[in-house]
């Protein structure tokens, strides 16, 4: 993850933001930080997005199983 941090070519805020983006992926679980790092997305607003909507997904699929399947 520590690739938003290279300063090269970067500004102050760009810099900011990539400590912030690096500081969030710390805090999800490990599978939506995997996920976050394959987009290999830019600004936080976009990682914070991408990560709301992979929870949502694993939530609303985690629901859908029946269950019978969840005992066994």
């Amino acid at each position: 993850m520590a690739h938003w941090l290279g300063p090269l070519q970067k500004t102050g805020v760009q810099m900011g933001e990539g400590m912030v983006m690096e500081q969030f992926c710390h805090v999800v679980g490990a599978e939506t930080q995997a996920w976050i790092c394959y987009h290999n997305l830019v600004t936080l607003e976009e990682a914070v997005k991408l990560a709301e909507d992979y929870e949502e997904s694993l939530t609303s699929s985690r629901a859908e199983v029946p269950v019978e399947v969840l005992i066994l």
